[in-house]
């Protein structure tokens, strides 16, 4: 997506303006990429980022963020699959929580950045994936406004009206670019740059119209029924041991599986939330049924062989869940029909 990277740059530079004009962003940015890609990003987001290391303690990165002397404030997560525990949430949580309660004094704009978005349950973030971006950053395009040419930024963001609050956002951090754009002729880059900041939000309005739980629920789905160690058969007639299938009814768009299979594809959940939460979270978003007395399982006839058994399965529901991977959202049904 073209001119990604000189909207970021102008969110973190401009983000005291933005924040004092009151159309700086709602959530944090999570940056997605290989460490090159995210490392040369958060060179470019401003002269002097204020980089934080999620490996450090949580007093110290608590210290740090009332230090904070930049308008782009990134804390660097794990480059591995190591972050789905309480303790890195925490810590994500409170940088979040310091950029709430100081961005009237303070005015910066947050970034996490990583490599597996998927594996950090927090919500309240955008995820901006790298990999679809253009491979060198355009630091030619100037976002930083003269004092005089602000009154005519302001009167541009003044224009966007009617529209959800954090497409403002975006279009006004491309507004800052439109002085220098107008003076090199290139109004047409401008218009582009617009476009970009709707399809960029675009993006992230799909993407967050599951809720962080149900993405994360959709993801271990995916890499459980992608994975070799589970076979995955339609619900008319299975065949081989229950413990080593995912079935799937198209009927219901629903998943059947045993007890002890749901435990190790959500084992990352449970691990979290317990299993007793777990069970009770995905049952208030209608992804589980439970059964008497709360019990996950539930007795389902099922034909094996050609014969009729009755099994005590959890039956999932995916109908509502899917996955963005490459640059479109995928069902995880339609990704199971083509299996």
């Amino acid at each position: 997506m073209k001119n990604v990277d000189i909207i970021l740059r102008s969110l973190a530079i401009n983000a005291p303006i933005l924040k004092a004009w009151g159309v700086a962003l709602n959530r944090p940015l999570f940056l997605i990429g290989d460490t090159r890609k995210t490392a040369e990003t958060i060179k470019a987001l401003s002269k002097h980022p204020y980089v934080i290391d999620s490996s450090e303690s949580l007093q110290e990165i608590t210290r740090k963020l009332k230090l904070i002397n930049s308008e782009a404030v990134v804390m660097e997560l794990p480059l591995k699959k190591l972050c789905s525990n309480v303790k890195f949430m925490e810590k994500m949580q409170a940088a979040i929580n310091h950029s709430e309660f100081n961005s009237s004094m303070t005015g910066y704009q947050l970034f996490f950045a990583g490599t597996y978005a998927e594996n950090y349950l927090v919500g309240d973030v955008y995820e901006v994936p790298l990999t679809y971006f253009p491979e060198s950053l355009d630091r030619k395009v100037e976002v930083v406004p003269s004092p005089e040419e602000l009154n005519i930024v302001r009167d541009i963001i003044a224009g966007f009206d009617g529209i959800e609050r954090d497409r403002i956002s975006l279009h006004s951090a491309a507004a800052f670019a439109f002085p220098y754009l107008q003076k090199e002729n290139r109004l047409s880059d401008y218009e582009a740059l617009q476009t970009t900041a709707d399809r960029l939000f675009d993006f992230w309005k799909e993407e967050t119209d599951q809720s962080s739980l149900q993405k994360t629920v959709a993801i271990l789905l995916f890499d459980a029924v992608k994975a070799d160690d589970y076979a995955v058969q339609k619900i008319e007639n299975i065949k081989g041991d229950f413990e080593k299938l995912i079935i799937v009814d198209f009927q219901e768009d629903s998943l059947l599986m045993t007890l002890e299979t749901f435990k190790i594809i959500f084992k990352k959940l449970i691990d979290l939330l317990s299993y007793t939460e777990t069970k009770c979270r995905l049952s208030e978003l209608g992804i589980v049924e439970l059964g008497y007395e709360g019990c996950l399982t539930r007795t389902f006839t099922i034909i094996q062989d050609n014969l009729p058994v009755k099994k005590k399965l959890v039956k999932v529901c995916v109908k509502d869940l899917s996955i963005f991977k490459g640059n479109r959202n995928i069902q995880i049904v339609d990704y199971i029909k083509n299996i």
